[in-house]
């Protein structure tokens, strides 16, 4: 059995993200040949809207089973709106009242580690 996977973020390019090639989402960006700016997120995980690639195949055709957590690093140009996500038993409440709007189930719980000023 393998025991060291290649892990390939997906790289979302929101309008508050970095220009900066040498921020951490410009760097991670670049070594995989992403040059598209801003460089905002680095995903790691198997969101529909941005699954990781291991070893060069879809995260969700590798895994057996669904991630519990998105990773993300981010590389903020200016200042983001706070957010506020729902806990666990809101979250299925909220899907199950308003599809449309909660699209998932599940709680999403953040937290931030500050990787530079």
């Amino acid at each position: 059995m393998k025991s060291l996977y290649k892990i390939t973020p997906h790289i979302k390019n929101y309008s508050w993200g970095s220009q900066d090639s040498n921020s951490w989402v410009g760097k991670i960006a670049l070594s995989i040949g992403n040059n598209k700016k801003p460089y905002a997120e680095a995903w790691y995980g198997d969101h529909r809207n941005g699954p990781s690639l291991v070893d060069g195949k879809n995260i969700e055709n590798v895994l057996k089973g669904k991630l519990d957590f998105l990773g993300k690093i981010l590389s903020i140009a200016r200042p983001l709106s706070i957010q506020v996500h729902p806990n666990k038993i809101m979250a299925k409440e909220l899907h199950q009242q308003l599809p449309e709007e909660f699209k998932d189930a599940h709680a999403k719980e953040e937290g931030a580690v500050a990787l530079s000023q």
